[in-house]
């Protein structure tokens, strides 16, 4: 019996074995054999129990994972879908922002361009689109076989550099040498000779840069011929009273002539001025008024000639400008520019003095740096000139009690001059 025990063991224990080999097989887990048909059945209904209740917890398990999953994936996905919008949003934003950055970009970029195109508009200049040039002779009056240059007056509105880039063309009279050329970037056309007398005129085209062009007539140039000599324009007197009302000057020219050629024309101008032939006169009202004609003489070799006359003073014996206290240097008065004008001398009348007493009036010049110490002064009728020290001798009884006399001191290029009364 136990050899039969020990037997049926051990054909148990083999049976295991191989059944455990073939179960095994490459597969790394495996259920051993149950050599016991009892111990199977009784294996296969607990596995069959076991199955279902694993198949039961299974399917529960699965559905509970399943739905753990389902939540899960629901979670993540609205936590991802949620993410994604706000990453979306985000990558809006970003973008957005992107836009923005581009937008400053751009502005930066057109504020670049601006700053360029103001750089360079700053770098070159802009020339006016109409542009008035304004020419002359360089000496208004030349005489006959003489020359002179025409020359362009430069606008305040175009710069040295876009004159050199310009082109000038003068035209001038049939007579002159030359009669026309065209010079590149010079506002002087050089000098030109006239072989005639009489009146000139020159005509100036320009072109500058970007096409701009046009073209002026210049200010006229009086060419000489034969000389006119010898002219003088004199007046009565350089001061007239107004005192009593209005007062008539006159101006009068004599001593002209012309060798070859005949004077044809007396021209006189001048505000207020009047005149015809070799005369011309004026009207003065007020104190303060000045009257002076230019008077312009012609021959008829188309020669003028400008000849000057002097000015006439209005002045007032009642309103005076100047008051001399008393006697001797101390009491000068100074004048720093010539002076037409009325003196009164508050001098009182000495006891002794007789009626031929005269009196010492003196002028002195403080030449400073330049000055010639040239003087030239009148006091009434009584007129005095010198070189740094003039005088006159007046009646004692014209400068006694505040009485008044015209006046008139020319400075010349001195700094000043002082005028006194002496014994």
């Amino acid at each position: 019996m136990k050899e039969n025990l020990l037997k049926l063991g051990l054909a148990t224990s083999v049976a295991c074995a191989c059944a455990l080999f073939l179960a095994c097989g490459d597969d790394d887990s495996w259920t051993p054999a149950n050599p016991n048909p009892e111990m199977s059945s009784l294996q296969e209904e607990s596995s069959s129990s076991s199955e279902n209740s694993s198949s039961s917890s299974g399917v529960e398990d699965e559905k509970s994972s399943s739905s753990s999953k389902v939540k899960s994936s629901s979670s993540e996905s609205e936590d991802s879908s949620s993410s994604k919008v706000k990453s979306s949003s985000s990558e809006g934003n970003s973008s957005s922002s992107g836009s923005k950055s581009s937008s400053s970009e751009d502005n930066s970029s057109s504020s670049k361009e601006k700053s360029s195109s103001s750089e360079s508009s700053s770098s070159s200049e802009v020339v006016p689109r109409e542009v008035h040039l304004e020419c002359a002779p360089e000496n208004k009056t030349i005489d006959r076989g003489s020359s002179t240059a025409w020359k362009i007056a430069l606008p305040e509105s175009l710069s040295t550099s876009t004159i050199l880039a310009g082109d000038f063309t003068w035209t001038f009279s049939e007579d002159a040498t030359p009669s026309t050329l065209t010079k590149h970037g010079d506002l002087s056309s050089g000098a030109v000779v006239y072989a005639t007398s009489g009146v000139k005129t020159a005509t100036l085209e320009w072109t500058l840069p970007d096409s701009i062009s046009g073209t002026a007539t210049c200010s006229p140039l009086q060419v000489n011929g034969i000389p006119i000599a010898g002219c003088k324009c004199t007046t009565t007197s350089e001061e007239v009273s107004v005192t009593d009302g209005e007062k008539s000057v006159s101006w009068t020219v004599s001593g002209c002539t012309s060798d070859g050629a005949n004077i044809v024309a007396y021209e006189w101008s001048g505000e207020g001025i009047t005149g015809e032939g070799t005369a011309a006169t004026a009207l003065l009202k007020h104190k303060g008024e000045m009257a002076q004609p230019t008077l312009l003489v012609t021959n008829d070799d188309n020669t003028v000639e400008q000849v000057a006359c002097s000015a006439v003073n209005a002045i007032d014996m009642t309103i005076p400008d100047f008051v001399l206290m008393g006697y001797g240097a101390t009491n000068a008065l100074t004048f720093e520019e010539t002076v037409y004008s009325v003196m009164i001398f508050d001098i009182a009348p000495e006891e002794d003095m007789d009626d031929d007493d005269t009196r010492t009036f003196i002028c002195t010049a403080n030449r400073g740096f330049s000055g010639d110490g040239n003087i030239r002064a009148k006091l009434g009728k009584y007129e005095m000139e010198g070189s740094d020290f003039a005088q006159t001798h007046v009646p004692a009884t014209a400068v006694y009690g505040r009485k008044s006399l015209p006046f008139m001191v020319d400075v010349g290029n001195n700094v000043s001059v002082s005028c006194f009364l002496d014994k």
